[in-house]
């Protein structure tokens, strides 16, 4: 989890990313890595802030 900006990017489109994983116990003691990624598309023009939020 967190926060993160990325100053002065040039105008164009962009891609943010992030993969997200946790572990979740199973039977026996035996522990199982899941999750997946995430993905946004951006068009930054005109060095407009733009908000993404990955869910």
């Amino acid at each position: 989890a967190g926060s993160f900006s990325f100053p002065h990017v040039p105008d164009g489109v962009w891609y943010v990313t992030s993969s997200v994983k946790w572990g979740s116990e199973k039977s026996e003691g035996t522990s199982q890595v899941e999750g997946g990624s995430l993905m946004q598309r951006v068009d930054v023009r005109g060095g407009k802030l733009v908000k993404v939020v990955l869910r």
